[in-house]
């Protein structure tokens, strides 16, 4: 049982890397194409390459968290763990 959150992480840097790399190519295509995918009340100057960098922001996450490696917790050897039997008995 995975009780440390990394188990659905991967699922919403899915979902934000799919949103970031559609938010790319819409400021690519307004960058270097012909078609304004943008309604002109959203626009303003430079805004082609904010989406650019806003979804590479977006992705971010996803590349950093494959580059982190998984965490393994290890109980120590030496440490003695009372049953809870033992536990409740001598608080009697």
């Amino acid at each position: 049982m995975n009780t440390h959150g990394k188990q659905n992480s991967p699922a919403v840097f899915g979902f934000l890397s799919g949103i970031g790399v559609v938010v790319i190519l819409v400021g690519l295509v307004d960058l270097f194409g012909s078609g304004d995918l943008v309604t002109k009340s959203l626009q303003f100057p430079g805004y082609e390459l904010i989406m650019v960098l806003l979804g590479v922001a977006m992705m971010l996450p996803s590349i950093l968290y494959s580059f982190i490696p998984e965490q393994r917790y290890e109980i120590p050897k030496k440490t003695k763990h009372r049953r809870h039997q033992d536990v409740f008995e001598n608080s009697r």
